[in-house]
């Protein structure tokens, strides 16, 4: 891979996951951009790895309680506070491109 597809990926990732971080500091949760980079990376290879041996349901199912898991156990939270920052990472999300939107930065279309 040369230099600039690397730079993009890494870019890539910090983008990603400063939603995650927002929603765990905002749940006080302990979090750094670099540990939600991380844990972003640790729950996408385990939820494939999980999705790979078993059906779709079932597979899904348990990828999404591991993600939890994951959650749980590097942010410090408990179940409800994981879930909640799961669904709060997608709010923040959704505002950030929304925002990002209204000031002319990206298009959508």
């Amino acid at each position: 891979m040369a230099f600039f597809e690397v730079f993009i990926i890494a870019i890539i990732l910090v983008i990603s996951a400063i939603p995650l971080n927002l929603a765990v500091k905002f749940l006080r949760g302990r979090s750094t951009l670099a540990k939600a980079i991380l844990v972003n990376l640790l729950a996408g290879l385990l939820g494939d790895l999980i999705r790979q041996r078993y059906s779709f349901i079932v597979g899904g199912l348990l990828s999404f309680i591991a993600l939890l898991l994951i959650y749980r156990t590097l942010f410090e939270l408990g179940w409800t506070k994981s879930l909640i920052a799961w669904v709060l990472q997608f709010i923040i999300a959704a505002i950030m491109i929304a925002l990002l939107v209204f000031l002319g930065i990206i298009a959508l279309f």
